[in-house]
């Protein structure tokens, strides 16, 4: 990948966390809604992350395919506690 359309992509990237941000700290209803939104955002976040700032997009697969299910164990761990608290 060529350096210019590195730096492209890390600016789209860190673009698209920033408006994910303002995203996340703005009010979509209920409480228990609420929580679960920002906690898709931050998980979308944690995706981007990984895929372009930690290179997991050209990591061997199991690392990628680890990382994944990581992620979604976590998040479905926390929204469960959550709502059921």
């Amino acid at each position: 990948m060529s350096a210019r359309k590195n730096i492209i992509s890390v600016a789209v990237v860190w673009l698209a966390l920033v408006g994910l941000t303002f995203v996340s700290v703005g009010g979509f209803g209920g409480r228990h809604a609420l929580a679960l939104v920002i906690l898709g955002i931050a998980g979308l976040k944690a995706a981007l992350i990984a895929s372009e700032y930690m290179e997991l997009r050209e990591a061997p697969r199991g690392l990628s395919l680890a990382f994944a299910a990581w992620l979604i164990a976590t998040l479905a761990t926390l929204g469960y506690l959550y709502t059921t608290s």
